[in-house]
């Protein structure tokens, strides 16, 4: 399966060499950092968990890299794009996790290929996507649809970003991100000794976004949202809640 993802992303490189758009010739980066905390879903020792957000966006011709995926645009005409993406999704160290669950073995970030469409209508912005794991760590697949738009509240300084979205994430991704080895289970005496294997289910997601472009080339980010996970996934034993509530703020600065 790896191997057929890398394959896919291959032919489409080549073939997007006839398929340039409209962002052809041209780069932008901005860097810049913030924060996000949020309660872990995880039986973890700390209910609320910190952690750095890096925040750099380089575009090249079709290229761009941002602060949770690399992609390439095959197709970027008339509001519609489409293109190759790569995304990483965080596990989880076992070290975080309550005595009773010490068992547990890490969960490894996995990487994920796919594809991605977008469509941009006014103010309003529509994404869905599909990704595989090619890291060999889940082998689970996502797919999903975003829907977002933008509201300017002050003489294009302030701006306010709804967004709502919802992902379905197969067996195989609920399984290593959530669920528990028969290993684990047995040496640990977790969920009475027996493991527990998830099937597909869904997660949704709200959000909103204040921004402040304070110049040209300064803006801040004030990011506000709950993500909801369904009931294969809360049902796992070294889960604990069936939400996730999320805060933070990102600095970032226009140099090119």
């Amino acid at each position: 399966m790896k191997n057929k993802f890398a394959l896919i992303f291959l032919v489409c490189l080549l073939f997007s060499a006839t398929a340039k758009g409209e962002n052809e010739n041209k780069i932008t980066l901005s860097v810049g950092a913030g924060a996000i905390t949020q309660n872990s879903i995880y039986q973890s020792e700390d209910k609320y968990e910190t952690f750095s957000v890096p925040a750099v966006n380089l575009r090249y011709d079709n290229f761009y890299i941002n602060y949770d995926e690399i992609g390439y645009d095959l197709y970027n005409q008339d509001g519609m794009k489409l293109g190759l993406i790569g995304k990483i999704h965080l596990g989880y160290d076992s070290d975080d996790l309550k005595d009773e669950y010490e068992a547990m073995e890490d969960r490894d970030f996995d990487f994920h290929l796919g594809l991605k469409t977008t469509y941009n209508y006014e103010n309003f912005k529509f994404v869905t996507f599909a990704t595989g794991d090619i890291s060999g760590k889940s082998d689970g697949k996502t797919l999903g649809f975003e829907g977002s738009s933008r509201y300017m509240l002050i003489n294009r300084r302030l701006y306010f970003i709804p967004a709502a979205g919802i992902t379905y994430v197969d067996g195989n991704y609920v399984d290593y991100f959530y669920g528990v080895k028969g290993s684990e289970a047995v040496s640990g005496g977790i969920n009475g000794g027996s493991e527990y294997r998830g099937a597909g289910d869904l997660i949704y997601g709200l959000k909103g976004t204040f921004s402040f472009i304070y110049s040209r080339d300064l803006s801040f980010q004030w990011i506000n949202g709950v993500k909801l996970y369904g009931g294969n996934i809360n049902n796992s034993p070294i889960v604990r809640k069936d939400y996730s509530v999320y805060t933070g703020l990102v600095v970032t600065y226009r140099f090119l």
